[in-house]
């Protein structure tokens, strides 16, 4: 008896409406079933987010997010007028530099909130995303960011080969193990000049 395992790789859309406002976005926009959706809410001025609403689809939201199931979905954010309580509300945005890559929506949220970049992958033909930078240098690399006040994440590339591998070597060992195979090395080194001193000292008082 053979058994066949058959997945279901066709691609589905996720389409953002929203009750006019503010405005929403997914991320990933279409994908295949089992994949994690991440959705972002952007309130007017004036207004803030209040729910999700599964207009089309069999999901569950939860924390901003779903599980993509085997067909399209439709989820609609709605937003409400703030009250006198809200005044004191403070908002601040999260932008994307993607450096050439795939654009990236800015998040506008409230101050505090932390954000998971693993959420968001941008992509660019010829080369392999290495990771969100909070520095232009792209020195400090991070995986989520705590908005305290208006900030900007940049993404780093390596170029692919013809190949399609990375051109980024990857290490080979941390500086402890360097070392010790430098010691092993001098260690070798010095054995065989004293092997060869000996041979030559036997062989001159053969003579």
């Amino acid at each position: 008896m053979t058994l066949k395992l058959y997945y279901d790789l066709t691609v589905y859309a996720v389409t953002v409406e929203n009750d006019g406002n503010g405005s929403a976005t997914a991320v990933p926009g279409s994908a295949t079933m089992g994949e994690t959706i991440s959705l972002t809410a952007t309130p007017d001025s004036g207004y803030h987010f209040k729910s999700w609403e599964v207009v089309s689809g069999d999901v569950t939201i939860s924390e901003d997010k779903f599980t993509m199931p085997a067909g399209n979905v439709t989820v609609k954010a709605l937003f409400e007028r703030k009250s006198n309580n809200d005044e004191g509300t403070t908002y601040y945005t999260l932008t994307f530099d993607t450096n050439g890559g795939s654009s990236i929506h800015a998040i506008r949220t409230t101050s505090g909130k932390t954000i998971n970049l693993s959420d968001y992958i941008p992509t660019r033909n010829g080369y392999d995303f290495t990771g969100w930078y909070s520095d232009k240098t792209l020195m400090q690399k991070i995986t989520e960011i705590k908005l305290n006040e208006n900030k900007t994440v940049y993404a780093g590339w390596t170029k692919l080969t013809s190949d399609g591998s990375s051109t980024q070597k990857p290490p080979t060992g941390d500086s402890n193990e360097l070392l010790l195979w430098s010691v092993l090395l001098l260690i070798s080194g010095f054995s065989i000049i004293n092997i060869v001193l000996l041979v030559k000292k036997e062989k001159k008082g053969a003579k």
